[in-house]
């Protein structure tokens, strides 16, 4: 430390304070580490400190950079994994939704099966009743002309119920 009592009188501020600015620089630098005596071993302190700094923060680099490294690492492995397990499962998902449409056609087809077989059932019986309206309708026509060409006046005669007309007619 410079003892600021002991300065000659009348040296002025800047020039103690510029002589104490190059001292110390020169302090720090690899030539004044050169030197002998308390400068050159306050320089060699110096740069042996900023030595070791550099080499810390270096270590200290390659550290985080190792950690990083690892860490990304396994963070890569188990989003990999997770991906792996999203495309089984897409495919799982893929091989229901195709056996679920293969179900529903399935279904749709014998639902068209069945609904044709009751579309013929309904006509042939509409055709069935149709016929029978027109067979009564002619019998009763029939039997009306022949009564009225002989001058009878018929009580109406009993009609087949459509069940008694359709077993009649199957035998």
């Amino acid at each position: 430390m410079i003892d600021w009592q002991q300065l000659p009188q009348g040296t002025p501020v800047w020039l103690t304070i510029a002589i104490a600015v190059v001292t110390i620089f020169l302090g720090l630098t690899e030539r004044a580490a050169k030197l002998r005596g308390p400068l050159g071993a306050m320089a060699r302190w110096w740069n042996e400190r900023q030595i070791h700094a550099v080499k810390r923060q270096k270590s200290l680099d390659v550290h985080i950079n190792s950690l990083v490294e690892q860490r990304t690492a396994t963070i890569f492995q188990e989003l990999t994994k997770d991906i792996e397990q999203l495309k089984s499962q897409v495919e799982e998902l893929r091989g229901n939704l195709q056996s679920e449409r293969e179900a529903w056609r399935k279904e749709r087809e014998q639902l068209v099966v069945q609904h044709a077989k009751e579309l013929a059932e309904i006509r042939h019986s509409e055709q069935q009743k149709h016929e029978y309206i027109v067979m009564i309708t002619s019998t009763l026509r029939r039997i009306e002309i022949w009564a009225a060409d002989l001058g009878i006046a018929l009580p109406p005669p009993p009609f087949q119920s459509y069940t008694e007309w359709l077993e009649k007619r199957a035998q």
